[in-house]
């Protein structure tokens, strides 16, 4: 299993590759190419090898006339990398001691990390993969995306932890990517979780909002709720707009052309519905409490006809609708915790009988639930 996850990596560079294989064929070698300096010889030379995938694994295919230039430009110039990339491959396989060489005079040859990359997937050495996919990324960081999908990969396999975990917890170039991939398998999953709460990394709003999302998209609303709760809180915002950054479990505000919402100063929301339309306008996830739950704010018409209502739902238990009242400065609703632990309060509005667009505003917003 590593084994394959390991080449699942390296064909992670499939896209990289092939961008770089278009460019290298652009230039041919020319009968006076030897009388080139070492150096133009063996940039000629590298630029001229293909990669090609084949049974999941990646090859490095060398012409002849590139194996020949590569050795012509080694003789005149012995610290030339990209003519030891190319006679490096120069016998179908990556050889090794040639290929450590050039990586040892240029720790910045792409071409060269690339055959050791591919290298340590058919060997199974993740740490070597990981510490030269770390220095690749630093190197090019638009690579970031493409490798994390075949690091992904790792998760699947339980044997794969502790080296994750130790590289990970060295803050790596490719982290943050890593972090923002989250699985769509649930063990792989839970394997991510496990590596989250051992390195304790730090963690930007698109990692956590995209985590929420997908445990909430598996009814895992506790793990959810508890990402949510460990989630730092907005700097300078908090005390004048509702916050709707984590949703569910912040505001989710509608943002259809017909009907919607946005923030408004104090802690509050303004409401749009089109004459003759209706929808949901906003929506948020709360955790539970035996007793009531209450909607509360200052409610104002701005312009038009129309009503908004509120609702409660269960969203984690069998308990089912609470039922629907008019928005009011304060409405209430009895729940019992015992059947639901999370629950959904839904905002709608319409206007079917207004002349002109409806609009409306509550300020100072709480959702309370005891």
């Amino acid at each position: 299993m590593i084994r394959y996850l390991l080449a699942c990596l390296a064909l992670a560079f499939a896209p990289v590759l092939a961008l770089q294989a278009q460019l290298n064929a652009s230039e041919t070698i020319p009968s006076w190419a030897p009388t080139w300096n070492g150096f133009r010889m063996a940039d000629v030379a590298a630029k001229n090898v293909t990669y090609k995938e084949t049974d999941g694994r990646f090859r490095f295919q060398t012409p002849r006339s590139s194996v020949a230039l590569a050795q012509e430009a080694y003789a005149h110039e012995p610290l030339a990398t990209d003519a030891l990339f190319v006679l490096g491959l120069s016998g179908g396989n990556s050889n090794a001691e040639l290929m450590n060489a050039a990586f040892s005079l240029n720790k910045r040859n792409r071409q060269v990390i690339f055959s050791l990359i591919n290298d340590a997937a058919q060997s199974s050495d993740l740490t070597r993969m990981l510490a030269l996919v770390d220095r690749m990324v630093r190197m090019r960081p638009k690579y970031g995306s493409e490798l994390v999908k075949g690091l992904a990969g790792f998760l699947e396999d339980q044997r794969s932890l502790p080296i994750l975990e130790q590289a990970l917890a060295t803050n790596p170039s490719w982290g943050q990517s890593f972090w923002r991939q989250i699985p769509k398998d649930p063990d792989a999953l839970d394997r991510y979780l496990q590596l989250r709460q051992t390195v304790q990394p730090e963690l930007d709003e698109q990692a956590n909002r995209a985590l929420i999302a997908r445990l909430i998209e598996l009814k895992r609303h506790k793990d959810a709720f508890a990402i949510y709760e460990a989630a730092p809180p907005p700097v300078g915002q908090e005390d004048e707009m509702i916050s709707v950054r984590y949703p569910p479990f912040d505001w989710q505000l509608s943002r259809e052309r017909s009907f919607n919402a946005k923030q408004a100063p104090v802690r509050g929301m303004e409401f749009f519905v089109e004459q003759g339309t209706g929808g949901v306008l906003a929506r948020k996830v709360f955790a539970v409490s035996d007793g009531s739950v209450r909607l509360k704010g200052n409610f104002d018409v701005l312009q038009g006809e129309g009503t908004l209502k509120a609702s409660v739902e269960c969203v984690s238990g069998s308990a089912g609708s609470y039922g629907e009242k008019p928005l009011l400065d304060q409405s209430v609703w009895i729940v019992d915790a015992a059947g639901c632990m999370f629950a959904q309060i839904t905002i709608s509005g319409e206007a079917w009988d207004s002349s002109i667009p409806f609009k409306a505003r509550i300020l100072d917003l709480k959702v309370l639930a005891n």
